[in-house]
């Protein structure tokens, strides 16, 4: 199960959050719209892609720590071709990929 959804395919909103901690989900975020993560913690979950987050448009990570996210894709961010992903003086940490990308996967 995804913690945090923001948007459905076809709906793409804008959305800003701060001060979020995800734990222990199937998946942090799934984001299809234009997303912005700030001082946050996603941390211990665990999905097929993208456990700590599954980016289906735009994204910015600031100031945040993504760690400890497992997946057989993508264990910490998993971006899907095509979309934008900017990350800004975070920490990306101890997350696994049985198959490819551990931190991050495009």
């Amino acid at each position: 199960m995804t913690i945090f959804q923001v948007g459905t395919q076809g709906a793409a909103p804008a959305l800003e959050v701060s001060g979020l901690t995800l734990r222990g989900g199937a998946r942090g975020i799934l984001n299809y719209g234009e997303l912005t993560v700030r001082e946050s913690r996603i941390v211990g979950n665990s999905s097929v892609a993208g456990s700590g987050i599954l980016n289906f448009d735009t994204l910015i990570v600031e100031r945040t720590t993504i760690a400890e996210n497992h997946a057989d894709e993508g264990g910490g961010i998993f971006s899907v071709g095509g979309t934008s992903t900017m990350i800004i003086d975070s920490t990306l940490s101890g997350n696994l990929a049985t198959e490819e990308g551990g931190a991050i996967y495009t």
